[in-house]
C-alpha cells in the first residue's frame, strides 16, 4: 500500500477540506481554510499547519496544528495546539501513529502540545505518540465536566436526534443532575456578542494582565483574537440585525 503524509498548507487544503467534510456531520471548509491565517504562524515563518495522510494518493486522515503563543509568568515560549482530528474507518493503524507523532512533534521551536479536550483514550493514546508529562504544575489538573444529556444524544447519533427532543431531554434530565449535585441549578444564561474588538483598548487589558501573571497562559493579543472570533462576532451580529 502507497502511504504519505504531507504537511497541511495552501497547496494541500482542497485535500484537507475533502477528508473533514466527509468526517464531520457539519460543514467545516471555511473553517479549514481560516486555519492557514493564524497570525502566529506568520510571525515565526512556519509554513505548517498540520498533516494530512494518504493511502494510494487519498486523503484518509487529517488533524491542524495550531501554533499559539504561551507565556509562563512573563516568560515567552511557543505551543502547538491539536484541532479538528479526522480519520476515515479505513486508514492503516500504522499511519494514523505516524501522522500523529509527527503532528504533536515541534514546529518552530514549540515546547508544549496541547487540546482543548481529553477523555482516557486519548490521553492513553497520547503517551504513545511521545506526550510525557501533563505540564506545568500551575495548570497539569485534569478536569470535567457533565454532558447536557439531550444535546450528546444529538451529536452521537450525528444530528439525526432533533433538537426540540434535546431540549426536552435536557428539560426533565437536568432536575435529576442538580438532585445528584452533579450540576448546579441555575437559569442558563445566554451572551450574545455584536461587536467588533476593540485592538487598542484590548491590548492595554492584556499589557496590564501579563504583567502580573503567574501561571502558564495563551497569548490573548487583540490580533490574535480577531484571527479567532471577529468573523464569529460578525456572523452574530449580522443575525441580530435580520
Amino acid at each position: 500500500m502507497q502511504v504519505e503524509i504531507k504537511d497541511f498548507t495552501r497547496e494541500t487544503l482542497a485535500d484537507a477540506q475533502a477528508i473533514a467534510a466527509k468526517m464531520f456531520t457539519r460543514p467545516v471548509e471555511d473553517l479549514i481554510e481560516h486555519l492557514l491565517e493564524n497570525p502566529v504562524n506568520k510571525v515565526y515563518g512556519c509554513d505548517s499547519y498540520g498533516e494530512i495522510a494518504y493511502q494510494e494518493g487519498t486523503p484518509v486522515a487529517f488533524r491542524a496544528a495550531i501554533l499559539k503563543q504561551l507565556y509562563l509568568g512573563q516568560q515567552p515560549l511557543l505551543g502547538v495546539v491539536g484541532s479538528t482530528f479526522c480519520s476515515d474507518k479505513l486508514t492503516s493503524p500504522v499511519l494514523l501513529m505516524k501522522l500523529l507523532k509527527k503532528n504533536v512533534g515541534a514546529r518552530a521551536g514549540s515546547r508544549f502540545f496541547f487540546t482543548n479536550t481529553s477523555c482516557e483514550a486519548s490521553m492513553k493514546l497520547n503517551k504513545l505518540v511521545g506526550i510525557k508529562s501533563i505540564g506545568p504544575a500551575s495548570c497539569g489538573k485534569i478536569r470535567y465536566s457533565i454532558l447536557r444529556l439531550g444535546s450528546f444524544i444529538r451529536i452521537a447519533s450525528h444530528g439525526k436526534f432533533p433538537e426540540l427532543l434535546a431540549r426536552i431531554v435536557d428539560f426533565f434530565s437536568k432536575p435529576f443532575l442538580c438532585c445528584m449535585g452533579l450540576v448546579p441549578w441555575r437559569k442558563d444564561s445566554h451572551i450574545q456578542l455584536a461587536a467588533i474588538i476593540d485592538e487598542k483598548a484590548y491590548e492595554h487589558f492584556w499589557s496590564d494582565y501579563l504583567a502580573t501573571n503567574k501561571g502558564l497562559v495563551c497569548s490573548r493579543t487583540a490580533t490574535e483574537l480577531k484571527w479567532a472570533y471577529d468573523r464569529f462576532l460578525e456572523d452574530k451580529a449580522l443575525a441580530l440585525l435580520e
